[in-house]
């Protein structure tokens, strides 16, 4: 997480998106730690979208992403630090990277911040979105 965004955006920004063009990338998730992190990766996903590459970010605390006006997100109701579910709960990872690579065809508003179902501390299914 990051307060002081000068670097940031000056230095940090930049040699990412140079590394995603390089490897010719498609699609990128971000995901925040803190809740601190949610304005840093708002601040890397409008910038990675504005070079022409799709981004989702997860967020924990949608009242902060809105703020930052993020091209897409996914709300999930987990706690901070676990952006995509329990550590070493692999198959419950795995669905929610799923789900999040489904929303790229999903969501069609920019700044649409979808709600995932999933609970903490409870087996999770994949949605069934439209």
């Amino acid at each position: 997480c990051i307060s002081n965004t000068s670097k940031l955006v000056n230095e940090s920004i930049p040699k990412i998106i140079d590394i995603l063009l390089s490897q010719q990338v498609d699609y990128v998730i971000l995901t925040p730690g803190w809740w601190l992190c949610h304005r840093s990766v708002g601040l890397i996903q409008n910038s990675i979208e504005n070079v022409g590459i799709a981004t989702i970010s997860v967020t924990m605390k949608p009242e902060i992403t809105y703020y930052v006006q993020v091209p897409r997100s996914a709300h999930i109701r987990f706690p901070l630090g676990n952006p995509i579910g329990e550590a070493n709960k692999i198959d419950d990872q795995k669905i929610v990277v799923h789900d999040l690579l489904r929303l790229f065809e999903i969501i069609q508003l920019p700044g649409t911040i979808f709600e995932l179902p999933y609970r903490w501390k409870r087996k999770i299914e994949s949605f069934q979105g439209e």
